[in-house]
């Protein structure tokens, strides 16, 4: 498959997002997760974390002479862990309330800074060029950019295909939302149609939810509404949506968490 149509296809899903459905402004989205900062966790991936820790040290793709640069590092879910293994960390995210939590770890070798991810520049450059879970990156510019941020590269995303009681709420309100446009198979298939020898690999954890309807309701109504009013028709899809899947006024979930990494070289070594 060529380029140009692999970029089309990963265009088109992605704009299934609910924030691009719903034509959020950047200082929406901006706002939005620095709205998040405090409360961010990595639990519902901790596993896949320390997997693709111990993957990408036992694998050598990050050296204890090497510098690294987090692109959306967040609160330093990786850069904290991988700091203790290499020369320097630079975290950059866009959000200060993210940053805030790196600074407060008090690690020597990171340094912070806050910026908007797709405007850095060459002189940013590290050894190892990291990204994990930062929406601005998955686009075939961000992977562009990310080549010339370091002379070795690791992304990792998300890459869940199964539909979701999100998913079916976002239906039953006749959107075709999805979040399928972060899989890492378009970023791995584009960097191979240019020629780039990328190597992606698989993590999969299972994480196993029990909420009351009302806990159910409220948490799907807080997220429906980072994207749009929810009024009482939307309120009344929802309940509905989360009734259908409880018994005896508990919903219990058994969802499979699929995230991929990516690597790739830009000099030979």
């Amino acid at each position: 498959m060529n380029t140009e149509t692999i970029v089309k296809e990963w265009r088109d899903e992605f704009a299934k997002h609910p924030m691009f459905g719903e034509n959020m402004s950047r200082q929406a989205i901006d706002d939005l997760w620095e709205s998040g900062s405090a409360t961010y966790s990595d639990s519902r991936y901790s596993e896949i974390r320390d997997r693709i820790i111990e993957t990408v040290l036992s694998k050598g793709y990050l050296r204890k002479e090497d510098t690294l640069l987090d692109v959306g590092s967040g609160p330093g879910t990786f850069a904290v862990p991988f700091s203790g293994h290499c020369r320097s960390v630079l975290c950059v995210d866009g959000s200060a309330g993210m940053l805030r939590r790196v600074e407060e770890k008090g690690i020597g070798n990171i340094s912070l800074m806050k910026a908007d991810c797709m405007t850095l520049d060459t002189g940013c450059r590290r050894d190892v060029a990291f990204c994990s879970l930062c929406p601005p990156m998955n686009t075939p510019e961000g992977i562009d950019l990310m080549g010339r941020l370091g002379k070795r590269c690791i992304y990792v995303s998300s890459a869940n295909r199964e539909k979701s009681l999100e998913g079916e709420i976002w239906e039953a309100l006749g959107e075709d939302y999805s979040y399928a446009g972060y899989d890492t198979d378009y970023p791995y298939r584009y960097l191979l149609s240019k020629g780039i020898d990328a190597e992606v690999e698989y993590f999969t954890q299972e994480n196993e939810t029990t909420e009351t309807e009302e806990e159910c309701v409220k948490r799907f109504e807080s997220l429906v509404s980072r994207y749009r009013r929810v009024d009482d028709g939307c309120r009344g899809v929802i309940d509905r949506i989360v009734r259908s899947h409880s018994e005896d006024g508990i919903v219990r979930q058994k969802l499979v968490l699929r995230m991929g990494m990516l690597t790739w070289s830009t000099d030979t070594e």
